[in-house]
């Protein structure tokens, strides 16, 4: 992308309300993941999902253009933002290791990424041929990683939901750690992946929640980071280290 366009992209990352915020961001460190991880089955093939990584790439251009240090690790294509730290991932295991890394130096962790949730025991070396017997893969699950990241790190999860959206979400608090899950339904119409509109639910560790309407995703981009530095200003402790 020409580096006009980058600027143009980093200058206009919002919507018209985008004028009221200025730096309301700043100076916030924030880490964002975005796209779905692609675990390999053989040279050729892969288990993956549906995420495409707008959300993700919304929330990143929203806080950059609100005066955040905003690094983005994402499956999806660099969009090129003046500004943004890019850094690329595929496998759960590449995204943990750059999760991981950034985190030592940020004030708040999103995981907007789709990660998956198995992956297969064994990845063959070279692919297999097709046969006329069925092929049966064994799947184990992947481990969870946002509990290495450290206490200091302000986290927001994503749960992207069929079905009991809200219970479902709930359940992230206990087995992620998070401080803010971001519930998202995606089998209604314009609320699932690859849309250009998304529809939100906040919920609180303490069962509350917020409902967005649909909305564009940078749109809701920005809702979910007015909730973001509320509650992390609430949360944060006032002698954190800023490393």
């Amino acid at each position: 992308m020409p580096a006009g366009e980058s600027i143009n992209s980093h200058v206009n990352s919002g919507p018209s309300r985008l004028d009221g915020y200025t730096t309301d961001l700043a100076p916030l460190r924030i880490a964002v993941t975005a796209g779905g991880t692609a675990e390999p089955i053989d040279p050729v093939r892969v288990i993956t999902n549906r995420s495409t990584g707008k959300m993700g790439t919304a929330i990143a251009q929203a806080a950059l253009g609100r005066g955040a240090s905003a690094a983005l690790i994402s499956s999806a294509p660099n969009p090129g933002l003046f500004g943004l730290r890019f850094i690329p991932m595929s496998t759960v295991a590449s995204l943990r290791e750059a999760v991981l890394r950034e985190c030592q130096a940020v004030d708040v962790l999103i995981m907007a990424a789709a990660v998956s949730d198995f992956r297969p025991v064994t990845s063959h070396a070279h692919k297999i041929k097709k046969t006329e017997d069925r092929l049966t893969i064994e799947f184990e699950h992947v481990p969870d990683f946002v509990g290495e990241v450290p206490a200091s790190v302000f986290k927001v999860g994503f749960a992207a939901e069929t079905h009991d959206l809200i219970s479902n979400a709930r359940k992230k608090f206990q087995s992620h750690g998070f401080q803010l899950v971001c519930a998202n339904p995606v089998n209604e119409p314009g609320a699932g992946f690859g849309s250009e509109t998304n529809r939100v639910t906040l919920v609180e560790p303490d069962g509350d929640t917020i409902a967005l309407p649909l909305l564009p995703k940078i749109a809701g981009a920005h809702e979910i980071l007015d909730h973001i530095n509320l509650r992390y200003r609430q949360w944060r402790v006032p002698t954190k280290p800023r490393g």
